[in-house]
């Protein structure tokens, strides 16, 4: 019932966002419907919906309470405590919001508690809607005591109309300012107040691991949730990737990924634990039947290809070089980067000139950085001749910097040509010491140590043997090996 609600709100509020855009009226939307999508607007922090919906409600009807509640609270939230009291003072002495704005006025110059203490016993008698019980969490927020709140459920939980609907937002709100010790506190007051809900014990489980690394109150709440639905693939999946932190249930995560493989959508995750599982149990060829099966269907081909090569043993098979080269090929500059970064022993061991053709015959366009970082990778894998063949073709379509043209002087040497060598030094001299002197302390030590490096560079050049170039040397000068 709750996700049809708001399926239908989210309809409703794409409909007024369309209107107001075409400057058309919201007059047959009855103010209540109003209401609901202003507080969804309001979550979505759209500024642009919030405020037309309050101006129409307000011009149609200017004593409308839950709209005059919403502006008095907008302006106490901005700290604009004069217009919210002006706004307060309209609202009838029972509006709950009224008495929190005036509770807002010796917010410095009263203890937290004894103004909780006050207005609770002011409002004993009332029911808070979910609204109300929010706006007190979101003007705690503005003075960081969120803390205090959370210990006083006892005081607010009685008074709200909505108990449920209120600790769902309020440890949302504790979560998403990082205090996941107090969202701890609430959710389990949900699951006391709702003791099936598998949801409730399934998001206490991820807190609990992901955010409090707490794997033995995390594995119990996954026990409950499996107890309430023994086939939930979030559930199993939980339990599964937990043990995987673990050592010694490798037979459990495999039990558990059988399972998620008869559901259909856990059957990626399921072919991820059996890998996982294999890994652990140090059976390098079952786990690289796994992963290949799994590289299929993830989103992420990087991270699995760096798994890959390091648990396979010995070369990677024709098909995973091929498959290597066509994720590449449809890899975006930004992807590229990613893979330059991260995957170095990928590009040594999987067939690094067919890796290299196809980054450059596919046509990808890299930023300069990107560029950097491919050329150096080149470089350092040995591949000299392919190092200055790609600085020749890439400095057709933007010019080099002084890093780049360092490793291409330094590939020069690599390969024994003295006498071109001398040429690139005195032809390249500028762009080599082109380092920008705006550039602060950083571009100072660039510069320096550009002329250090030309400076051995000159040295090297004047004792070598053309076609013969001495590695040892050139090892001892290099700065961009590892």
């Amino acid at each position: 019932m709750a996700d049809n609600f708001d399926d239908e709100l989210a309809l409703l509020y794409d409909d007024i966002l369309t209107r107001l855009n075409k400057g058309e009226t919201l007059a047959d939307i009855d103010l209540d419907s109003l209401i609901e999508v202003y507080d969804y607007a309001y979550d979505l922090s759209d500024e642009f919906v919030t405020a037309e919906i309050m101006n129409n409600v307000l011009q149609r009807d200017p004593d409308f309470q839950p709209m005059l509640e919403r502006k008095a609270f907008r302006y106490a939230l901005l700290s604009e405590i004069q217009g919210a009291k002006c706004v307060a003072n309209i609202l009838p002495e029972s509006s709950f919001v009224k008495k929190l704005i005036n509770m807002q006025t010796d917010w410095n110059a009263t203890d937290w508690r004894d103004s909780y203490r006050r207005l609770f016993a002011d409002v004993r008698h009332q029911s808070l809607d979910e609204y109300s019980a929010m706006c007190l969490i979101d003007l705690a927020l503005g003075v960081d005591n969120v803390a205090h709140l959370s210990l006083m459920l006892e005081d607010i939980l009685p008074l709200c109309r909505y108990p449920e609907d209120f600790l769902v937002d309020l440890s949302g709100t504790l979560l998403d300012n990082d205090m996941p010790d107090e969202a701890v506190t609430v959710l389990l007051e949900l699951t006391t107040l709702q003791p099936f809900s598998l949801d409730y014990w399934l998001q206490l489980a991820e807190l609990y691991i992901n955010r409090l690394n707490n794997f033995e109150e995390g594995y119990n709440a996954i026990d409950y949730a499996l107890a309430i639905d023994p086939d939930s693939g979030r559930a199993l999946m939980l339990k599964g990737d937990l043990l995987m932190k673990v050592e010694g249930y490798e037979e459990d995560i495999h039990k558990i990924a059988d399972r998620l493989l008869t559901i259909p959508e856990f059957k990626d995750e399921a072919l991820y634990l059996k890998a996982g599982a294999f890994i652990k149990e140090e059976k390098p060829a079952q786990a690289v039947e796994y992963l290949v099966r799994y590289l299929d269907v993830c989103n992420n081909p990087l991270d699995i290809f760096v798994l890959l090569i390091t648990v396979n043993e010995g070369p990677l098979s024709a098909d995973l070089r091929e498959r290597l080269v066509g994720c590449i090929r449809r890899a975006d500059s930004s992807e590229i980067a990613g893979w330059l970064s991260r995957a170095r022993k990928v590009m040594e061991d999987a067939a690094f000139d067919s890796l290299l053709d196809n980054v450059l015959e596919a046509g990808i366009t890299v930023s300069a950085n990107v560029f950097s970082m491919l050329l150096l990778h080149v470089y350092r894998s040995g591949k000299y001749e392919q190092t200055c063949t790609l600085y020749d073709e890439r400095k057709k379509s933007f010019p080099a910097g002084p890093f780049d043209t360092l490793v291409y002087v330094m590939a020069h040497l690599r390969l024994g040509d003295i006498a071109g060598m001398r040429r690139i030094v005195h032809e390249n001299g500028e762009d080599i010491y082109a380092v920008s002197r705006d550039s602060g302390a950083e571009g100072m030590l660039l510069q320096v140590g550009s002329g250090k490096l030309i400076y051995d560079i000159d040295k090297y050049l004047l004792a070598a043997v053309p076609g013969k170039p001495d590695q040892q040397k050139l090892d001892n000068l290099d700065p961009f090996i590892l």
